[in-house]
């Protein structure tokens, strides 16, 4: 009788183990966390504790600086093109 309840046991924890899975893989769908397919970027939570780190070490306040101007530099590197070299050739047929 022993063995039917832990048999019955492993299969509830394993089908409550597949749905928390497939939650996590719907959550991550949606966006709301990183679960499997996705990988987060590494700055996040670096950042965050780098923050929390240079209240209490000054001298890293430097690093923080530098990944903001980094970050800052990433930003307006996406700015478009000016407008004379966005300017393209009109087509013309050879021969003319």
């Amino acid at each position: 009788m022993l063995w039917i309840k832990t048999i019955g046991f492993l299969l509830i924890v394993g089908l409550v183990l597949y749905g928390l899975h497939r939650f996590s893989l719907w959550a991550e769908e949606r966006g709301w966390i990183y679960y499997k397919n996705k990988k987060p970027k590494g700055g996040t939570l670096g950042n965050a504790l780098l923050e929390i780190q240079s209240y209490f070490e000054p001298d890293k306040q430097h690093i923080l600086e530098l990944r903001t101007e980094i970050h800052q530099e990433e930003k307006e590197a996406g700015d478009p093109p000016d407008s004379e070299s966005a300017q393209t050739p009109a087509l013309t047929p050879e021969g003319s």
